[in-house]
Formats: C-alpha cells, structure tokens, sequence
C-alpha cells in the first residue's frame, strides 16, 4: 500500500512539476504581451504627440505668413504671435481659434494696436458659451458693428444667439 502510495505521490508530483512548467510559460507569454502592449501604446502617445506639434508649428508658421501679410511687418508678426499664444494657454480657446477670430477682426478693420484690447473682449464674450461657434458669431457682430460704425437690431439679434447678454449691457 505504501509503495503504491509512494508512486501515486510521485506521479502526482511529476503531473504538478509539468503544469507548473505549463503555467510558467503561460506566465512568461502573457508577460510578453503586456510589455508589447505597454510598448505599442507608449510608441503610439509619442506618434501622437509629434504630430501634433508638427501640426502646431504648421500652423504657427501659415499665421506668422498671414499676419505678416496683414500687418506689413514680420516684426510684428512675430510678437502678435506670442501674444496670442500666451492669450490662448489663459482661455479656454486653442491658438488656431484665437487666430482665426483675430484675422476676421483685422480683415473687418480692426487696428493692430486695438486687436488684442478687442480680443481679450471677445474671449472673455465667448467664454460665457464655451463655443468656438459662438465666439465665431461673435467677432463677425462685432466686425460688422465696427464697419458700420453703429449698432442695429441684426448685430444685437447675433450677439444675443452668442449668448451675450446685449439687451441687458444696453
């Protein structure tokens, strides 16, 4: 009986050593799995991330072109610019929003030196909404106000449906 038992035990041991080889190996495959998982979302953030400072600085360079164009000057450009990224880290919109609002504020007339006054006016405006759309609406009432040079019922109708309070500050 003793020997019999003796050689189930050790069969019962091998069967184990065997499994526990089989579970070492499992372990190892899904080790490898991780660290490449780990690995390829790691590589794909770091893709991501160049790209879109790639995209940026596409960007800053076609504005740098565009202000310089406007202004007549690259000098001014170029320090338009770095205001308007600095403007852009302390709101709630991205630089290339901020951009394109202030270049219909210029192409509506808007001085140089008065553009960034009239800006921080139209981020803290569109900041109400939280909407680009909106903040969109909003420099297109207030260009055509400028333009005009006064203030109609169609201007105060698209500044109300930017969610600025017009009627009240009236």
């Amino acid at each position: 009986f003793t020997s019999n038992l003796n050689s189930q035990y050790g069969d019962a041991n091998r069967a184990l050593a065997s499994h526990t080889r089989g579970l070492r190996d499992v372990s190892r495959i899904v080790q490898g799995i991780v660290i490449s998982q780990t690995f390829y979302t790691a590589a794909r953030s770091i893709r991501e991330a160049t790209s879109a400072l790639l995209e940026f600085n596409e960007q800053l360079d076609y504005m740098n072109v565009t202000y310089t164009a406007l202004f007549g000057s690259q000098e001014l450009s170029k320090n338009f610019s770095a205001v308007l990224q600095e403007h852009a880290v302390n709101t709630i919109f991205s630089y290339q929003d901020l951009a394109n609002a202030s270049k219909k504020m210029l192409a509506y007339g808007i001085e140089y030196k008065n553009l960034m006054f009239v800006m921080e006016g139209l981020t803290n405006l569109g900041a109400m909404s939280g909407d680009t759309a909106a903040m969109d609406r909003i420099a297109l009432a207030l260009g055509q106000i400028h333009t005009r040079g006064t203030l109609k019922a169609e201007e105060m109708r698209q500044l109300a449906n930017a969610y600025v309070p017009i009627y009240d500050i009236i």
